[in-house]
């Protein structure tokens, strides 16, 4: 008898007796996976978009009773693993062993005892030729530990970190997550790792077959063992044009600061590494695009108003939804957004709002003044402002032309958009509805804020030298405010 139940047999250690025998063996298949989108962007925090291929691996496994883990990969000599020492050891360093180890040591600092197994796998993820038969060769470790050791309780992006510390640690790589989280989730994902602790992974629903589209793979019959300094210079050079900057990422430097940047940059830090920095903002570029999303450059820098300004004028019978780039949000934001607005058609409808106040002589309180993120579930109202970062919904043709005039824009109140809005909203005589939701103010993405407007606009009183410039302009608007306010 040969093959994985012959070998398993071989190893398989008889129950004592009076002791339960252990579980049977389980069959582990995770997938090589492409890149479609997003290439050495991941390890800069940045975007991807890949998918797994019907090329994978098997591992049928069982418990040993033993403290000890024993593979068997065909075609491969068998590795063992003892189970009482998991620190690194440099000479497992681009090996099998050291993935195997690294895994094990993971598992066991997330507080889950460890338990020997024997493992036969067999593979058709090519070596070499682009798939990472190294993630999935963790996945599966990975899968293998989380049923026999964990109760099933990981799932898969906490299989594809496991495996990334392994490759990152004990193999001696230091990759992104995006091999990994392509093996593991499986299907077609498009990742942000924006917060690598806390990926945003979202399904791609897409049969590829459908466009005519084959993946061509070819069998180099080749190792990438000894391409891990040169992987490693990619993350180096990288991160030697972020510093430029004070940061650690490329995801944190602004495309728009590199290029103005460019001629310092290869005195700085080289040609080779300006260019992999030009590759980094493609690419990530890319991946989002692949996704579905479109990115538009203007020629004028109306600053924060770019938000609305173009959608607006383009699409004027189309609801528009604006955002922060520097904020990261619910899943269920836009849902949310439309729910209201189904319901409230001509409002403007907003996850974070505050509520202007007057004080007793009927004079508009400062800013600073009102009512911060007011939750109060009720009718939409004049009285109620929105704020951008929340996630705001505007319906069609709500704002006035006097909203679009790029002279007065600049003019009276560039730098703060809410403020803009709000006026145009009561010239309009459009309310605005709060939008129920737990976190009205959503995460701030890491080294974000170094340029945020709410400094100025907020904190040193800004937002109120713009309405009163405003309100000199357009003194309508107190008329509308104050249908509210006798209420």
């Amino acid at each position: 008898m040969t093959g994985p139940a012959a070998w398993l047999r071989r190893w398989r250690i008889p129950s004592p007796p009076g002791r339960t025998p252990p579980p049977p063996s389980r069959s582990v298949p995770p997938a090589g996976r492409t890149e479609i989108g997003g290439n050495h962007t991941d390890h800069q925090h940045g975007r991807v978009l890949c998918g797994s291929v019907d090329l994978d691996m098997l591992a049928c496994a069982a418990p040993n009773s033993q403290n000890v883990i024993r593979v068997q990969s065909e075609g491969y000599p068998a590795l063992e693993i003892g189970l009482d020492s998991l620190s690194v050891r440099e000479e497992e360093k681009n090996t099998s062993a050291a993935l195997v180890r690294g895994v094990a040591a993971k598992v066991k600092e997330l507080g889950y005892p460890l338990s020997g197994f024997d493992a036969y796998i067999t593979s058709t993820v090519l070596s070499g030729s682009g798939l990472s038969s190294s993630a999935a060769y963790e996945t599966l470790v990975g899968n293998i530990f989380n049923h026999f050791c964990c109760g099933d309780q990981l799932d898969p992006v906490a299989i594809a970190k496991i495996g990334q510390y392994a490759e990152n640690v004990y193999f001696g790589k230091p990759c992104g997550l995006m091999d990994q989280m392509g093996s593991s989730v499986g299907g077609a994902v498009a990742i942000d790792f924006a917060d690598p602790a806390d990926p945003m992974v979202n399904m791609v629903d897409y049969d590829f077959t459908r466009s005519n589209h084959t993946l061509c793979i070819v069998d180099t019959c080749s190792s990438h063992g000894d391409l891990t300094d040169d992987y490693a210079e990619i993350t180096r050079d990288m991160g030697s044009v972020a510093s430029h900057w004070g940061k650690q990422f490329l995801r944190d430097v602004s495309e728009t600061d590199f290029w103005n940047e460019l001629s310092s940059l290869r005195v700085r830090c080289g040609d080779r590494a300006v260019l992999r920095a030009m590759h980094f903002f493609e690419d990530d570029r890319r991946a989002v695009e692949e996704y579905g999303v479109e990115f538009r450059f203007t020629a004028d820098d109306l600053r924060p108003h770019k938000k609305y300004f173009y959608a607006m004028r383009e699409f004027p019978e189309a609801c528009v939804i604006t955002v922060d780039d520097d904020l990261v949000y619910s899943e269920d934001m836009i849902a949310s957004l439309m729910k209201y607005h189904k319901k409230y058609p001509d409002a403007v409808c907003a996850r974070r709002v505050h509520q202007m106040a007057f004080d007793e002589e009927n004079h508009l309180k400062p800013y600073q003044e009102w009512e911060y993120e007011y939750r109060v579930e009720g009718e939409p109202s004049h009285m109620l402002f929105a704020t951008g970062g929340g996630g705001t919904l505007y319906p069609p043709g709500c704002l006035p032309e006097d909203a679009f005039d790029i002279r007065n824009i600049k003019r009276f109140c560039q730098n703060a958009d809410d403020i803009w809005l709000k006026v145009m909203e009561l010239l309009a005589h459009k309310k605005v509805v709060w939008v129920k939701n737990k976190y009205v103010m959503p995460l701030e993405i890491a080294h974000s804020q170094g340029l945020a407007l709410n400094t100025g606009n907020v904190l040193e009183g800004h937002n109120d030298m713009y309405l009163e410039r405003l309100m000199e302009v357009w003194a309508d608007i107190l008329d509308t405010l104050g249908v509210d306010h006798k209420i």
